[in-house]
């Protein structure tokens, strides 16, 4: 005798009873419903993911339509002929449903395979469920093997499981694999509002999204945790209230707001806010992996300049939030919050001091000093040299946190007037008639190119061309070979020079002799390096040292 709908719990009242109706499974359904609709049915089909998706209710559905007498295949299930009928009242010969977990021996299945034999009393076909497959054991998998392999023509085998590695690969090749995703929030938190409205039950949007976020992408999790909810209020309400006493989670809006505080660098509010969650007993490990997913969303948003790329996994509202908070923040900054609360993650599932754990690492992300490249730490020396120059005030500093200066590609950039003209010397136009003038001129204006030059083997200039020998295995041959190289050499070249000359790279097969001056040309390469005003700024600034120099992977 069947329970009144009223007596069942929300899972069950509300489990689907049409493909159409199952949530958040679009290519399973599509593919479902067009082997129903074309008539071509496999003879068995695996049914895999994690738990409350809809496996069991999916395979339940397909076995409804499989055994439809309807002649438009399109209505099946019809739910009107006598095999839709008997099924919806479990008075159905034709549909077997076995738990894997209770019989998992060879006999239990070789008993299956004996019935397999008999046509369906009433439908088109006979349908086996097994539900939990993989707690089958090997001798009974085995047993499977030649039935699957070639099943009579009324028989259809249909298995769930939410392990699919501990399935022998000899049964997954003989099934149709359909894996079910986990639902994402959103379109849990649709489905519980479907019910509370059917219901008439009372709720708050921003408890619904907890119940999603605690449901770990689990339908079945969610509508037992919102009717537990709803048991705990005494009456049809489930509010924010009920929600904060009876979830560990602090809820979405909770958790940004928190990622808002580290973003200002607000240290007393987040710590004040983190010690009121602790003590109204909250699971700060649960907390610490929900800011990490919301870290990670704003990393990928950074990343791509696509807010709303995860739009359909995180509420839209609360990623344009992060977007404002976080506008500053280059996306470097951003990777080394996430490694701080993964750690943190790592460290509260070993620890029983989790409120100091999660503590330290919100106070260290909000310690975390911006990340700068070079060429902006150039620019602001710039700034300086020019304000001590003119006689006035120094800039004040830019203490915007983190720096919204975007990352630059690398490739040389104009230098400004105070460096240019104290450190380098302006390129004067001259003629060029020997190797040895072009090679000081170079010296002077391009410290790096001298280098290069100066290794080669033999260098030449006749007939308006810059002739440079190295043998093809020499580290400087390799470099002045690069494009870039190149295009800055032939700059140089069309800038000082008032005749016109051009220049060659010529790799010598061998070694060759050298000139004594020439096989010092790392410790000349390492002296010019040192000797480079950019470097050595940089290093008296902040009052440190070149502790090496390489060149090619050789270290000097």
């Amino acid at each position: 005798m069947s329970l009144k709908r009223s007596n069942l719990n929300l899972a069950r009242r509300y489990r689907p009873k049409l493909l159409s109706e199952l949530t958040g499974q679009v290519a399973a359904v599509k593919l479902l419903s067009e082997a129903i609709e074309k008539d071509q049915i496999a003879p068995a089909y695996l049914f895999s993911g994690p738990r409350g998706v809809g496996k069991t209710s999916m395979a339940r559905i397909f076995a409804r339509a499989a055994c439809c007498l309807s002649t438009d295949s399109s209505q099946r299930p019809c739910g009107k002929c006598r095999s839709c009928k008997l099924i919806a009242e479990s008075g159905s010969m034709d549909v077997l449903e076995i738990d894997g977990a209770s019989h998992t021996g060879v006999d239990d299945v070789r008993n299956l395979i004996d019935a397999v034999a008999y046509r369906p009393s009433v439908g088109a076909r006979n349908v086996y469920i097994v539900d939990e497959v993989h707690m089958l054991s090997t001798a009974a998998f085995n047993a499977l093997l030649k039935t699957l392999e070639e099943p009579p023509r009324h028989a259809l085998f249909l298995f769930a499981t939410t392990e699919i590695e501990k399935i022998p690969a000899t049964i997954l090749s003989r099934v149709q694999r359909l894996e079910l995703k986990r639902i994402n929030e959103s379109e849990i938190v649709s489905n519980l509002q479907g019910i509370c409205e059917q219901e008439e039950i009372q709720y708050e949007a921003s408890s619904l999204q907890q119940i999603a976020v605690a449901a770990d992408g689990s339908l079945r999790d969610a509508q037992t945790l919102m009717e537990q909810m709803i048991l705990l209020s005494g009456e049809k309400v489930v509010s924010q209230s009920i929600a904060d006493q009876f979830l560990g989670s602090i809820g979405p809006d909770k958790e940004v707001a928190l990622l808002e505080l580290i973003a200002h660098k607000d240290q007393t509010a987040l710590l004040s806010q983190l010690s009121g969650f602790h003590e109204k007993g909250k699971d700060l490990l649960v907390l610490a992996n929900r800011l990490l997913k919301w870290c990670r969303a704003c990393l990928i948003s950074k990343s791509t300049k696509d807010w709303n790329l995860l739009s359909a996994e995180f509420d839209g509202n609360l990623l344009k939030r992060l977007e404002k908070a976080f506008e500053k923040w280059t996306i470097e900054d951003i990777d080394r919050l996430f490694e701080i609360l993964w750690t943190a993650n790592e460290r509260l599932r070993r620890s029983d001091q989790a409120l100091i754990v999660l503590e330290i690492a919100l106070l260290r992300a909000c310690r975390m000093t911006s990340s700068l490249d070079l060429r902006d730490l150039l620019d602001r020396l710039d700034e300086l040299s020019i304000a001590q120059a003119q006689g006035t005030g120094l800039p004040a500093p830019d203490t915007a946190v983190p720096s919204s200066r975007p990352h630059q590609p690398s490739m040389p950039k104009k230098k400004s007037q105070a460096r240019s003209a104290a450190q380098e010397k302006p390129i004067e136009k001259q003629r060029f008639e020997t190797s040895d003038q072009l090679l000081e001129a170079l010296r002077g204006a391009k410290p790096s190119l001298y280098t290069l030059a100066l290794c080669a083997q033999k260098r030449e200039l006749k007939s308006g061309v810059w002739s440079l020998c190295y043998p093809q295995n020499h580290f400087a041959y390799r470099q002045i070979s690069e494009p870039l190289i190149q295009k800055e050499l032939k700059t140089f070249l069309s800038e000082a020079s008032e005749n016109p000359i051009d220049f060659k790279v010529i790799g010598i097969e061998g070694a060759g002799p050298q000139k004594a001056s020439e096989k010092n040309f790392i410790q000349s390469a390492k002296k010019e390096i040192l000797s480079d005003p950019d470097l050595q700024q940089i290093a008296s600034e902040l009052n440190g040292r070149v502790s090496e120099v390489t060149i090619e992977g050789i270290k000097t």
